[in-house]
C-alpha cells in the first residue's frame, strides 16, 4: 500500500551567529494510512524540528538542505512538500486541513488575547469559507466531540481561563476541526497528570478511527508509546538509528541506544532500592556532532577504530525492522 508521508534523506539546518547546527541530519520514515507512527528519543534529538520541516514551520533560519517529504493525498497523486514556499498558497491549503499539527505547548501556542472559539473559527473560515455563525456552530460542536464539557460555554473563553487538560483538549479540536488526513501530536500529554494523559491518548486513538487519520505522535514516553503506535522511529541526532512494527522494535532491540532507552524505563515488579539506569553522557551539541556514528561516545558497544570513523547506514534486520549500527552489518561511508 502507498504510504501516506514518505521522509527520505531530510536533513534541515539552522545558519545561526555560531554556525551551522545540523538538526535533522538525513532522517527516513513512513507514514502509513490509517496507522500511528511514535518518533521517540531524547531531548534535542530532531523530532519537532522534522515534524516542522514538514508543514513547512521550522523557522526563519532552518533551511531543508537535502532530502524529500512526499504526501500522498491520494493513491497515485504525490506532492513534494520541501518545493512548496513556506508561505505560499499550496502549503497553505495543506496546513490546518490535510495535515495538522498539536503543538508541545497549548499555553504558548494558543492565543492568550483571542478566545478559544475565535481561533478555532478562523481555521473554519480559512479552510471551508464557513460564515461566523456556522463556524461558531463546528467550533461548539467538535469542542464536544473532544470531550469539553459546557461547550456553549467554554467556546467563549481564554486559554488562561482553561485547566491545563482543556487547553490540551482546545488545541486538538483545532487540530481537528477540518478533518485531516494527518495528525502530528507532538508531545500531547506534556506537563498533564497521569489521569488526563490517559484521557488525551484515548481520545487521540478514538479520533484516529472515527476519522478514518494517521498519526504521528512524538514523545520521549516508551510506555505511550507501546499503547497507542502501530510502527516506531528511534530517533538520535536527527538520524533515525532504528525503525520497525513497535512490538517488534520494544521486543527485540538491535541498537544499543534502543535497548538503553528501554533500560532507562523504571521497573514497577522491581523490589527493594535500587539505582535507575541511566544512559551514560548527555546528547551532544547540535554544532558539533561527533565523527562517525553520533552515539559512539555513549555506547557501551562501540567498536573501537570503526564506530568514531564510519557512520553506519540502515540495514534491514527483519521484516519491516531497519538499525544504523555495525553491530548489525551497518555499511561504512
Amino acid at each position: 500500500m502507498e504510504p501516506l508521508l514518505d521522509v527520505q534523506d531530510l536533513k534541515v539546518h539552522f545558519y545561526t551567529s555560531e554556525g551551522i547546527v545540523r538538526a535533522v541530519d538525513g532522517v527516513s520514515f513512513v507514514v502509513q494510512r490509517q496507522r500511528t507512527l511514535g518518533v521517540v528519543g531524547e531531548s534535542g534529538c530532531g523530532k519537532s524540528v522534522t515534524a516542522r520541516a514538514i508543514l513547512g514551520l521550522a523557522g526563519e533560519r532552518a533551511r531543508i538542505v537535502a532530502g524529500s517529504i512526499l504526501y500522498h493525498p491520494q493513491p497515485g497523486v504525490s506532492q513534494e512538500l520541501t518545493r512548496l514556499p513556506k508561505d505560499g498558497r499550496e502549503i497553505r491549503s495543506i496546513r490546518g486541513r490535510e495535515i495538522s499539527m498539536i503543538f508541545q505547548e497549548p499555553m504558548v501556542s494558543l492565543s492568550p488575547v483571542h478566545t478559544i472559539g475565535n481561533q478555532i473559527m478562523e481555521v473554519l473560515q480559512l479552510h471551508h469559507r464557513l460564515k461566523k455563525q456556522e463556524a461558531r456552530r463546528e467550533a461548539i460542536a467538535i469542542l464536544r466531540r473532544v470531550g469539553i464539557p459546557e461547550a456553549e460555554e467554554r467556546v467563549d473563553r481564554y486559554t488562561y481561563e482553561l485547566s491545563g487538560g482543556m487547553r490540551q483538549r482546545a488545541m486538538i479540536a483545532m487540530a481537528l476541526c477540518c478533518r485531516p488526513r494527518l495528525l502530528i501530536a507532538d508531545e500531547p500529554t506534556t506537563a498533564l497528570d497521569v489521569t488526563i494523559q490517559a484521557q488525551i491518548l484515548e481520545l487521540i486513538a478514538e479520533l484516529k478511527e472515527t476519522l478514518m487519520m494517521s498519526v504521528m505522535l512524538i514523545t520521549h514516553d516508551l510506555g505511550v508509546v507501546a499503547e497507542v503506535a502501530d510502527d516506531l522511529v528511534v530517533m538520535y541526532l536527527g538520524k533515525a538509528v532504528e525503525q520497525g512494527p513497535v512490538r517488534t522494535v520494544l521486543n527485540n532491540p538491535k541498537h544499543p541506544y534502543t535497548t538503553a532507552l528501554l533500560q532507562a524505563i523504571p521497573k514497577i515488579q522491581k523490589r527493594g532500592r535500587s539505582a535507575l539506569h541511566a544512559i551514560a553522557g548527555a546528547v551532544p551539541d547540535a554544532f558539533n556532532i561527533p565523527d562517525g556514528c553520533a552515539f559512539h561516545p555513549r555506547c557501551v558497544h562501540a567498536i573501537a577504530g570503526l564506530c568514531e570513523r564510519s557512520i553506519p547506514q540502515n540495514t534491514e534486520v527483519g521484516p519491516g525492522h531497519r538499525v544504523a549500527c555495525f553491530l548489525h552489518g551497518g555499511a561504512q561511508t
